[in-house]
């Protein structure tokens, strides 16, 4: 039999107004007694979550009424600081790669 792991109670979707939106996962971790969240980084017109890898299990001392407006206003620190623009250009790159990939594949396909 199949288990689950519910792995957030929060979840939210930022559009950043620009194709890109980040979506954050946040738990309650009940022996720290704050929420640990994760964040992501997308497209948005692909459904494609690209973890954000130093973004991970980032801890808020929040409250429930609170967590979602802290975790936007991290995001707001993140766009300041660069760090969202360094996992947008990764991103692009990666899809980029992709799609020269498929195109290779699909050169080779042809070929024979």
């Amino acid at each position: 039999m199949l288990r689950y792991e519910i792995i957030a109670n929060v979840g939210i979707s930022v559009d950043l107004h620009n194709n890109y939106t980040v979506v954050t996962l946040a738990k309650w971790n009940k022996e720290k007694e704050s929420y640990l969240a994760t964040f992501y980084i997308k497209q948005t017109d692909i459904d494609h979550l690209d973890l954000m890898d130093d973004q991970i299990e980032i801890e808020f001392s929040s409250e429930i009424k609170t967590i979602k407006n802290d975790l936007v206003k991290y995001i707001e620190m993140l766009i300041e600081r660069g760090i969202i623009q360094r996992y947008m250009d990764r991103y692009k790159y990666e899809l980029d790669c992709i799609d020269r990939g498929t195109a290779m594949f699909e050169l080779e396909r042809n070929v024979k």
